[in-house]
Parts: structure tokens; C-alpha cells; sequence
């Protein structure tokens, strides 16, 4: 359960890298790649958190 978190920080992390990282080049397109990372990263956060919400249900029902 707490791996699920941990990988999800870590897809968090490595998004804000990138946008920094896009960031340096400059550009207000950039911003925009910087803007969609997070979305995306947020979806990625959601899914997870959904799948960690259902393998709690699935051990709940077999428990």
C-alpha cells in the first residue's frame, strides 16, 4: 500500500524536474509542456489512488 504512495511522489517529483527543466529553456510553449506534465501527473496520482481504493475493496471482500 505505502509503495503505491511512494511511486506515486516519486511520478510527482519527476514531473515538477521536468517543467523545471523545461522552464530553463524558456518560452511561453514551455509553459504549456510544463502545464500538461501536471495534468497529467495528477491524472496519473488519481488513477493510483483509484487503484489502491479497489485492491483495498478486493482484500476487504477476500479478508
Amino acid at each position: 500500500m505505502r509503495q503505491i504512495y511512494y511511486f506515486a511522489v516519486s511520478i510527482f517529483l519527476a514531473a515538477v524536474g521536468l517543467m523545471a527543466a523545461f522552464n530553463t529553456i524558456g518560452g511561453f510553449i514551455t509553459i504549456a509542456k510544463g502545464v500538461t506534465i501536471t495534468l497529467l501527473s495528477i491524472g496519473v496520482l488519481v488513477l493510483l489512488n483509484i487503484q489502491a481504493r479497489l485492491e483495498e475493496l478486493v482484500e476487504a471482500e477476500k479478508g
